[in-house]
């Protein structure tokens, strides 16, 4: 993955454990499905700050994969550690049409609704009788 962001952090069993959990109970439902890649990032960004926050900002190192797909992360310490790969694509999308309150009755008096015929935006509503069927 071209221009994905690698990071190493030294090993911490807790957070093996916490996303192990999190695995595990991840196809429970379809609500923990959706959640756990949320979870799971917000664990691994925690793990990270405590390593800042305890003085050791030095040991948190990440890189950039370039173009054909490689990386290298040098002078690392000797131990265990753990590596994240990370890739954001962000997409031009179009937004939703901008419906103004006007078009949604907001502002029109119960029995009124929406509509910009009138200039004012609302109109008087009333139900059509029922058409009747005629039999052959």
């Amino acid at each position: 993955m071209a221009h994905a962001v690698v990071v190493a952090l030294p090993r911490s069993e807790a957070l093996v454990r916490r996303l192990d959990d999190l695995r595990a109970h991840a196809r429970d439902s379809a609500a923990a499905y959706r959640e756990t890649a949320t979870q799971m990032r917000r664990a691994r960004e925690g793990y990270e700050r405590e390593v800042w926050q305890s003085g050791a900002a030095d040991l948190v190192r990440s890189t950039m994969v370039d173009a054909d797909g490689r990386f290298t992360l040098s002078d690392l310490p000797a131990g265990r550690w753990m590596v994240w790969a990370t890739h954001s694509e962000f997409l031009d999308a179009r937004s939703p049409k901008f419906q103004p309150a006007i078009a949604s009755g907001i502002g029109c008096r119960p029995g009124w609704s929406a509509t910009t015929r009138n200039g004012r935006g609302c109109a008087r509503w009333t139900r059509r009788p029922a058409r009747r069927r005629r039999w052959s």
